[in-house]
């Protein structure tokens, strides 16, 4: 598998989880999500800017809740453990989505 189709993929499937974040599946979802958002961006299978334009297609209006969305993108961009990338994500995404 190339490093484009890596990087694709991870970012595919951090849609797919952050497309069911709701808060009766939270708890299961978030911990995923934080997974492989900093695998993707600490083993550089992906940039921020590629992640952020990939995410970013979410029909937010719809899904997920917007409200689960909000709370995970807070609790994981001010975790201490965070990596810069990955704060950088937040930071790029909030700005692109929510404004």
């Amino acid at each position: 598998m190339s490093y484009q189709n890596r990087g694709d993929g991870v970012s595919g499937k951090i849609y797919s989880l952050l497309s069911q974040i709701d808060t009766q599946r939270y708890d299961e979802i978030a911990p995923k999500i934080e997974y492989w958002t900093e695998l993707a961006l600490t083993q550089q299978l992906t940039t921020v800017d590629k992640l952020v334009e990939h995410v970013s297609t979410l029909p937010w209006t719809i899904h997920p809740s917007p409200a689960s969305v909000g709370r995970f993108l807070k609790e994981f961009r001010d975790s201490p453990r965070r990596s810069a990338q990955a704060k950088s994500f937040v930071d790029d995404l909030s700005t692109r989505v929510f404004l």
